[in-house]
């Protein structure tokens, strides 16, 4: 679950934008924006290094506190912007919070246990969801949603929304029948339907060869009256 103790991070003001911005990055510093309602967006940098202690720690559902020459504002972190090849953090966007007032965010899915159609049963676990977007008070925002696969015992068993327990720290906004993780049967085909359609196969190429050879018959055939007639002349 989340927790009331909101994690600091130092923020200074940044004049640098664009492409100059490479020069931040080159000293150890990560562009950022800090905005919400009720302020003008602040340009801002933050340290590479006490970001990625911050994220570590915080991920996207705990509250930073960002400290900007003394002022102080609760936020949280709405979006990250990865280098698609070094996988470096390129920019940040803070969302400032009220912390009396209900938020929507999107909180991790965590499986834990084990399924006996998994692991007995040759099943596949299948999960479709991610994230569950929920409401909550920006300090009872859980760091995850726990789902216990265990009751998964048998292929075809599903766990839904509707399944999972509910929260007094928080209220699930997704739809009810939404499946979250499933079981389903392996796809791989058993090795006697690989048999069956080997011999499909070599008998349908038995058939194409028979028919090449017909038509070689035919030609021949059909050449012989003309043979004939021009020896009859």
């Amino acid at each position: 679950m989340g927790t009331n103790e909101m994690i600091k991070l130092i923020c200074e003001t940044r004049t640098l934008i664009g492409k100059q911005n490479k020069a931040l990055r080159k000293n150890g510093k990560i562009p950022a924006v800090i905005y919400g309602e009720g302020m003008t967006p602040l340009s801002v940098s933050v340290s590479e290094k006490d970001f990625s202690l911050v994220f570590k720690k915080a991920g996207e559902t705990s509250i930073i506190e960002c400290e900007i020459e003394g002022q102080k504002v609760p936020t949280l972190i709405s979006d990250i912007a990865i280098h698609p090849v070094l996988d470096t953090v390129l920019h940040v966007d803070f969302r400032k919070v009220n912390l009396k007032k209900k938020v929507t965010v999107e909180v991790p899915v965590e499986l834990i246990g084990e399924s006996f159609a998994v692991k007995s049963a040759g099943g596949v676990l299948l999960q479709q969801m991610d994230e569950i977007e929920i409401e909550a008070l920006p300090q009872s925002i859980p760091a995850n949603i726990q789902i216990d696969i265990s009751v998964l015992s048998e292929i075809g068993k599903e766990i839904k929304i509707k399944d999972i327990a509910k929260s007094e720290s928080y209220v699930i906004l997704e739809d009810d029948e939404r499946v979250v993780v499933s079981v389903i049967a392996h796809k791989e085909e058993s090795t006697e339907t690989q048999v069956e359609r080997t011999e499909v196969e070599i008998t349908t190429e038995k058939k194409e060869g028979e028919g090449e050879e017909t038509e070689g018959e035919e030609a021949t055939t059909s050449a012989k009256p003309e043979a004939t007639e021009k020896a009859a002349k």
